[in-house]
């Protein structure tokens, strides 16, 4: 069997109800303290430094009608690696993207879209999980993108200075909210990087 299919049936066993979900940079250590308080054994929960020092996605699971964070224990029940359960959000992140309907036409800029995710159930992470799929649904590269809450993800390709400016104020009136996560607008070229942080219309 090829690597290819391997890796296909590892991550078919990671269990359908596993979510994404973006939360801030210090989330894994508040998880971990929350465990030692509990009296519970040492287990990390399962998260990717996606922007670091900035914001992680982590792995989540409805469990009897709750979601709680995936931790390693989880893994060693489910046979599956931490690779494996990343491979199956980002594969189900790119089949999610490729039917969504989530292009939104910017305001006042003929020709420029935009991609709004507003899931409370934390798939507002599939654009950082397949951000290419998310460029290519908006036909361009260099693709623009701001996780402003936890809920919110929006994302946009260059096009120019006036359409990150519009797009970007939205993203930093969320930011300042009691849900904020992050102002900073990051790009992704085959990698993350930083970009910049946005303002909104009121900041000088």
């Amino acid at each position: 069997m090829s690597p290819t299919l391997l890796m296909t049936a590892a991550y078919a066993a990671v269990p359908e109800e596993v979510l994404p979900i973006v939360a801030e940079a210090g989330a894994p250590d508040q998880y971990a303290a929350w465990r030692a308080a509990n009296g519970l054994a040492p287990a990390g929960p399962v998260c990717r430094d996606t922007w670091p020092g900035v914001l992680v996605v982590c792995a989540r699971v409805e469990d009897g009608g709750r979601r709680r964070w995936v931790s390693s224990e989880d893994l060693v029940s489910w046979g599956v690696s931490a690779a494996e359960v990343w491979a199956a959000l980002e594969a189900r992140a790119a089949t999610r993207v490729a039917g969504s309907e989530r292009v939104r036409p910017v305001t006042g800029m003929a020709g420029a879209n935009y991609w709004a995710e507003a899931e409370a159930d934390g798939w507002a992470a599939a654009v950082l999980l397949a951000p290419d799929a998310v460029a290519r649904r908006l036909g361009g590269t260099s693709l623009r993108v701001a996780a402003p809450t936890p809920d919110v993800v929006l994302a946009w390709v260059d096009g120019g200075a006036e359409v990150d400016q519009i797009v970007s104020v939205g993203a930093a009136e969320l930011a300042a909210t009691s849900a904020g996560l992050t102002p900073q607008v990051w790009v992704w070229r085959g990698g993350w990087v930083p970009g910049f942080v946005a303002r909104a219309r009121s900041s000088p």
